[in-house]
């Protein structure tokens, strides 16, 4: 694999923009891992926000995540299985939903 040229300080390859701002998405007990991805984003010069998110029941999960989008910049979602599986949503709703947003 070839690599790509990077600037004199580190940064992005040249000819790419890297996004002005981040924010990291997870569940409480994956507060670790966020804080984590965040400081890595922030070394190479990417403005992170960790951000706990505990979607309630009684809201579409639809709408949950259409909030997130409301912020500027990407959204990066840190989640895994036991998330999905010990959660009070049936996982073809996760599906459903997440097929329309990724």
């Amino acid at each position: 694999m070839a690599e790509q040229a990077r600037p004199a300080g580190g940064g992005t390859p040249r000819g790419s923009t890297a996004p002005e701002h981040v924010l990291v998405v997870f569940p409480g007990y994956h507060r670790p891992w966020a804080t984590w991805i965040s400081q890595r984003l922030d070394l190479h010069g990417v403005r992170a926000t960790p951000h706990r998110w505990d979607p309630p029941r009684e809201v579409p999960l639809e709408d949950s995540l259409g909030d997130l989008l409301l912020a500027r910049g990407q959204v990066l979602l840190v989640l895994n299985d036991w998330f999905f599986e010990l959660g009070p949503r049936p996982a073809g709703e996760w599906n459903d939903v997440l097929r329309g947003f990724v």
